[in-house]
């Protein structure tokens, strides 16, 4: 499973835009963005839309990737995205471009028109549900503390309705780690199939909420035996398709999994900033520049954008020689930064190389 240190020029392929910044209708206890929250709402402007996107449709003239996110991305209206549909089209370089949109959304504003219009324009939707109602309402709550769980269904149902699929990000906490089961089965008895499962990490200034690893092992390694039992194909788990993937030598689609990824993100606040990534919103250590004021390819070209991408890459040592390498690529960026700077230890490791352990022995026998 060993790789070598492979360095590559920035190669942007996903745009990440967060039209509201941190702004969202709920409240998320576990929320990366909950520090930097404000009361004080701001939506991108046309201006900003514009020269991002003319901007982005010459980093990839073959396919680019828009993934709308937030805070709450459908606060930024359904005007905003019907201009950004027209602006996509008119600054597209060719019409064999291919213009992907992808909307991480918690469900709990969505109505007949936003799904007609995700219908019309394709765009590819996921969502966040942390298991049946109880559990769910736990973290995920509105401004007024309540739970969202009844809000972010009605949503859901909405889609389903007109004939989308649904994605859904299951955020694994201290509370709903001890019920992988139950996790696992109210997501397929609201007939959802399609899902990934995330570790809760700790916020600097905020409760935590990260579960114990040996529990978060626990959680997905049942999880695993579940799925892989069912032999279902029709259910997709992405966290356990990265795994299988990697065992058989296959590359990951998953930049958290995959090492040197980070740069082919780039993400944009509703003021224009730009960042290697939307974890990393408002945080002066990755600042690349502004979309207004300069030429995105002007800076990614620059030596201080090429090593500030180094700089989010890099790992430990003993990661690169690790036997899981291929499957884990050191972790995420982000993560590593929080618990203490881009070099640092990857907080969840024991975590990945418990389940990777685990799923190397099910799977064995088949390969």
């Amino acid at each position: 499973m060993q790789n070598s240190y492979i360095n590559s020029a920035v190669q942007i392929t996903t745009v990440i835009v967060e039209p509201v910044g941190a702004g969202c209708n709920l409240a998320c206890t576990y929320c990366y963005h909950s520090n930097i929250r404000t009361s004080k709402m701001r939506i991108m402007s046309r201006k900003v839309l514009e020269r991002l996107i003319q901007e982005a449709m010459i980093l990839n003239p073959k396919k680019i990737k828009f993934l709308w996110h937030g805070g709450e991305p459908l606060l930024a209206g359904l005007d905003f995205y019907r201009t950004a549909i027209e602006l996509q089209k008119r600054w597209r370089v060719s019409e064999q471009q291919e213009i992907v949109n992808t909307i991480q959304t918690n469900a709990t504003l969505i109505n007949d028109e936003w799904t007609q219009f995700f219908k019309e324009h394709n765009f590819q939707i996921s969502t966040s549900i942390d298991g049946p109602a109880w559990l769910h309402d736990i973290c995920r709550k509105n401004q007024v503390g309540r739970g969202s769980y009844k809000e972010t269904i009605r949503g859901i149902e909405i889609l389903k309705k007109h004939g989308l699929k649904v994605g859904v990000v299951v955020t694994i906490n201290r509370y709903n780690v001890h019920y992988p089961e139950i996790v696992y089965y109210s997501l397929l008895e609201l007939g959802l199939t399609s899902f990934d499962l995330n570790i809760a990490t700790d916020v600097p200034g905020m409760p935590s909420l990260a579960p114990h690893p040996q529990e978060a092992a626990a959680f997905l390694t049942r999880v695993f035996d579940i799925w892989f039992e069912m032999d279902d194909p029709s259910i997709y788990i992405r966290i356990f398709h990265n795994v299988i993937k990697a065992l058989l030598g296959l590359p990951l689609g998953e930049c958290s999994f995959s090492f040197n990824r980070c740069r082919e993100y780039i993400a944009c606040d509703e003021e224009g900033n730009l960042y290697t990534c939307g974890r990393f919103l408002k945080e002066p250590v990755v600042y690349i520049g502004s979309c207004v004021s300069d030429h995105i390819l002007d800076l990614l070209s620059t030596p201080r954008v090429i090593a500030l991408y180094d700089k989010v890459a890099s790992i430990k040592e003993e990661c690169k020689s690790c036997y899981w390498f291929k499957a884990c690529g050191g972790g995420c960026a982000y993560q590593r930064w929080l618990n203490g700077g881009f070099g640092s230890h990857f907080p969840q490791c024991e975590i990945r190389k418990a389940l990777f352990e685990h799923v190397k022995r099910r799977i064995e026998p088949y390969i």
